[in-house]
């Protein structure tokens, strides 16, 4: 068994795509390291070159009656099943708690977890905490707003980002002729691919030309007049794999001429 500590910003995106690919199993699909917030420092296990576990540590400081509190959070707490009942998930808890103390000097952990296993994290002296918890996420709540103007397009309701194509008619060399759709339709087509090369997922959830959708975005996101919405990308990673469908139809080709 081997251990490693490091800053989650010095991740290749194959190290990312690994541990996504953990979780996946783990916990199923949809689940993802980064879904709750930025993470500052991951502990990978590994057993001969094979990620077996790890877990995640997220760095914040709090304003708690005027004073600076300093909080270290812990989560992706996964382990995949084979390698359960082996001690991987004990000495990463107990390895992080260390450095959180010592490095970190936070002044008190948090984490969130099923009741079925509170047993296992008492055993390493955290405590429960009987008291609501609210979350105050002001980035999702714009996402949902935007997802309640086209409830078709389920993938803005769990993306964490997305993207607002617009068009500055202001600024169209040729006004009135539709050439900035032209243009917006070609750089959300780069989005998109750029996406997918990097292992994203990305899709076209349509503004224009539906103008209730239009004027909500607009007013939304305080847009100038002249600056008109195409579409919206919301980028996350996948929650499932696709294969590629064959829509050629020999019919529709033409050469030469009609």
């Amino acid at each position: 068994m081997t251990l490693a500590l490091l800053p989650y910003s010095s991740l290749s995106l194959s190290e990312k795509d690994e541990a996504f690919q953990l979780m996946q199993t783990v916990f199923g699909m949809g689940f993802h390291l980064e879904d709750w917030a930025p993470i500052d420092w991951i502990l990978r296990i590994f057993s001969e070159d094979r990620l077996v576990s790890h877990l995640t540590v997220t760095d914040r400081t709090f304003d708690i009656g005027g004073k600076p509190v300093r909080i270290g959070g812990i989560g992706g707490v996964a382990t995949l099943p084979e390698y359960r009942g082996k001690g991987h998930a004990s000495q990463a808890l107990q390895t992080v708690a260390g450095f959180m103390l010592r490095e970190i000097q936070v002044d008190f952990g948090l984490l969130f977890c099923g009741h079925k296993m509170e047993p296992f994290y008492h055993r390493f002296g955290w405590q429960r905490v009987d008291s609501p918890v609210y979350f105050n996420q002001p980035d999702r709540k714009l996402l949902d707003e935007i997802f309640n103007l086209n409830t078709k397009a389920l993938q803005i309701k769990k993306a964490t980002v997305a993207i607002v194509i617009c068009g500055n008619t202001a600024k169209e060399k040729f006004p009135g002729k539709g050439y900035w759709q032209l243009d917006g339709s070609a750089a959300a087509q780069n989005i998109l691919l750029g996406a997918h090369a990097v292992g994203l997922g990305a899709v076209w959830t349509a503004i224009y030309p539906y103008e209730d959708r239009m004027a909500a975005v607009k007013k939304m996101l305080g847009l100038p007049e002249q600056v008109q919405p195409l579409c919206i990308i919301p980028i996350g990673y996948p929650a499932e794999k696709k294969f590629r469908e064959n829509r050629f139809e020999p019919a529709r080709y033409h050469q030469n001429k009609w």
